[in-house]
């Protein structure tokens, strides 16, 4: 690979916590990180849906109900589309 010790240094770099926290600047997600999210505004973190204290207020999805019935309701989606 022609640039491999700069794209690891990349990657290294990228993985840090003030990395990680910086992300949140530009999108309303909570670090991928647990130990950047200490790094992040706390004004941010309130308005974030990801963070632990909003999640837990989260809309639950039904993994099971969608296995069962994806395939019906987007034929039936598709049906009302058309209209």
């Amino acid at each position: 690979m022609k640039h491999a010790d700069t794209a690891v240094k990349f990657i290294v770099s990228q993985a840090q916590p003030k990395a990680s926290a910086d992300l949140s600047k530009y999108i309303a997600y909570a670090p991928p990180r647990k130990d950047a999210v200490a790094l992040v505004d706390k004004q941010r973190l309130a308005d974030m849906p990801t963070v632990p204290e909003n999640f837990k207020r989260a809309v639950q999805i039904n993994a099971n109900f969608w296995a069962d019935n994806a395939d019906q309701i987007n034929k039936r989606f598709q049906v009302w589309l058309t209209q």
